[in-house]
């Protein structure tokens, strides 16, 4: 069964052999690329998070305390005009 596939040239080795140091710095950038991908995805996310934290989450509080002062300014509105209609029922 081996008699019937070829032996290849031997110049097909030598070509492959030439470019295994070729092969070998790629996959060292490869491994570079990786790692500096990896180090950029990490601080991508630190700066969305601080952003997040300190824009969003702060805005999101703002909003709450302005929403509460309101209900509470609505609150007492809402009683004043009860007052002022039982007046006007007394009157």
């Amino acid at each position: 069964m081996t008699s019937d596939v070829p032996i290849p040239d031997a110049s097909a080795s030598a070509s492959l052999a030439s470019l295994l140091p070729r092969a070998r710095a790629v996959g060292v950038m490869q491994r570079a690329q990786a790692a500096e991908a990896d180090e950029l995805r990490a601080r991508s996310e630190a700066v969305l998070r601080a952003w997040h934290e300190g824009r969003v989450l702060r805005y999101g509080g703002w909003v709450a305390d302005v929403e509460g002062r309101v209900e509470a300014v609505e609150g007492r509105v809402r009683r004043a005009g009860r007052r002022a209609q039982e007046e006007e029922a007394t009157v």
